[in-house]
């Protein structure tokens, strides 16, 4: 999120948990036909401040909410008509085009996109910082809990 390069993710599978964030904090995501997204967590019984924050910041609260609470996965045609991937395009064609994207922002002036990016992602670096202090004092609750039990 605050590299002043392009950064691209590329999906040729499931992204879940984690892997759905990362792809999600990208600048651009190309992902196969048959790829997914997927904020399980809820089905771990372990909340997910920093994926509901990055939903709700890039997608809003209905997405937030469909995602976050119910778990399910999210196929990549829903991924784009939500505007959570940039395209999808068959497997055998997922290279050249995210090439072809990394190609398109790369040769944007390095310093405006930089500076853009930097903008544009503000509202989504504070609610993450907010999301890392609250999984904080989750975990400490957690574990004064389990001492005390």
């Amino acid at each position: 999120m605050d590299s002043a390069v392009p950064v691209i993710a590329v999906l040729n599978g499931i992204a879940s948990g984690g892997g759905a964030m990362l792809a999600l904090l990208a600048d651009a995501c190309v992902a196969a036909e048959t790829a997914s997204l997927s904020l399980p967590e809820i089905d771990l019984g372990i909340p997910t401040f920093s994926g509901a924050n990055i939903l709700e910041v890039i997608g809003g609260r209905a997405l937030a909410l469909d995602l976050i609470q119910s778990g399910r996965r999210m196929p990549a045609h829903e991924a784009l008509a939500r505007g959570l991937v940039a395209a999808v395009v068959p497997a055998d064609e997922l290279k050249q085009a995210a090439t072809a994207l990394a190609g398109t922002l790369g040769a944007k002036e390095p310093r405006v996109f930089a500076d853009n990016k930097q903008w544009i992602n503000r509202q989504l670096k504070a609610a993450l910082l907010e999301a890392r202090a609250q999984h904080a004092r989750h975990r400490k609750a957690v574990a004064a809990a389990e001492s005390a039990a």
